[in-house]
């Protein structure tokens, strides 16, 4: 199916889901918006005409299923709103839980992790019938590495306690894909650590089990399977408000967490040939005043800037952690997630100031 024609929009807080979302539709020429939040989808449906919009239900703020309500209270001054297919994006399939998402204005679900075969069955049923075309090519077949899984570069991609080749299957079975995803996981992961700690401090488990929910889901997209059960664990914690269990095996999942993020850092690191090397102090001047353009290219998001800057500093860049939040950020500017790659940038600033 060839729908070049059709615009959908995504809406899930954690990136690496949306990339991962994102490339599964690349086969069909499908051109995809990307938000964070219910408060962005809302501002999306408003400013453009979208033929489906996926809707992750439980996200911070303005979740997917207040979100959803409130476009079909659009409806009351444009009917089209009131028609607009939205599906919600769920690990919860339960019939009770898919008769609330109807009641509140849903027209299907999908559930998460979202894998081709079901994707597929929804942009058939919910696609207007002039966006499908029959294919002048068929949708491109996924990459097949054979035995290790190699990028375009030749390199394996290993990460320990990760079934690389697992995330790569449901990343739309492309090496370069799922390096974009780990990428984005990365910035996610880096982010989600330090809002769980700030959960815990003062008792949101509300916060705290919307915030392992999105990490569960993108840590199975990537292979991290055990690491995922760990959070799933975790969420259902929260939702039983079981204090002492989140208290007893937080810690350890942290942990687990830091390391896992460690060794994607590294992974992307070496794929930008960021083996570390030495900087002198006009090195890092000159790193830092690139940094600091770079944050202001993004307060006023001037892509035009913020491009060549970004290639400069990748570039330059002293090697290891540098090298590894450079291509986290590069992921955020892809998916126009401006202020999480400025708050990279702010921590790279405070590493160079240390060095």
């Amino acid at each position: 199916m060839n729908a070049n024609d059709a615009k959908v929009l995504i809406a899930d807080d954690i990136s690496a889901n949306l990339v991962v979302i994102k490339g599964l539709l690349n086969p069909y020429r499908i051109q995809a918006d990307l938000c964070k939040s219910g408060e962005e989808a809302l501002a999306a449906v408003n400013s453009a005409r979208y033929d489906i919009v996926f809707m992750d239900h439980r996200m911070p703020g303005i979740g997917g299923v207040e979100a959803t309500k409130l476009i079909r209270e659009m409806g009351a001054e444009d009917p089209q709103y009131r028609s607009l297919p939205v599906i919600a994006l769920t690990t919860d399939v339960a019939p009770g839980t898919i008769a609330l998402f109807m009641k509140s204005g849903f027209n299907d679900f999908l559930q998460k992790p979202v894998n081709a075969s079901n994707l597929r069955e929804i942009l058939e049923k919910w696609l207007p019938g002039e966006k499908k075309k029959s294919p002048e090519a068929e949708e491109t077949p996924p990459v097949r590495t054979g035995g290790r899984s190699r990028t375009a570069g030749g390199g394996a991609i290993d990460i320990s306690g990760v079934d690389v080749e697992k995330g790569i299957s449901t990343s739309g079975g492309a090496p370069e894909l799922y390096l974009k995803t780990i990428a984005a996981f990365y910035s996610d992961g880096l982010e989600r650590v330090g809002l769980l700690g700030k959960c815990l401090e003062t008792g949101d488990l509300t916060s705290y089990r919307i915030h392992v929910h999105g990490l569960k889901t993108a840590l199975f997209n990537i292979g991290a399977e055990t690491l995922s059960a760990a959070a799933r664990a975790l969420e259902e914690a929260a939702g039983n408000h079981d204090l002492s269990y989140i208290r007893l095996n937080n810690t350890a999942f942290i942990s687990d967490l830091n390391s896992l993020l460690d060794q994607i850092g590294g992974c992307l690191s070496e794929r930008d040939g960021g083996a570390a090397v030495t900087a002198g102090p006009a090195d890092m001047e000159a790193f830092m005043s690139g940094l600091l353009k770079l944050k202001e290219a993004l307060k006023v998001m001037d892509m035009r800037v913020m491009n060549p800057l970004l290639a400069n500093l990748q570039k330059a860049a002293p090697g290891g952690d540098y090298a590894a939040t450079l291509k986290a950020i590069a992921s955020n500017i892809v998916l126009a997630e401006y202020d999480d790659a400025e708050a990279l940038v702010d921590r790279l600033l405070s590493q160079a100031g240390e060095w």
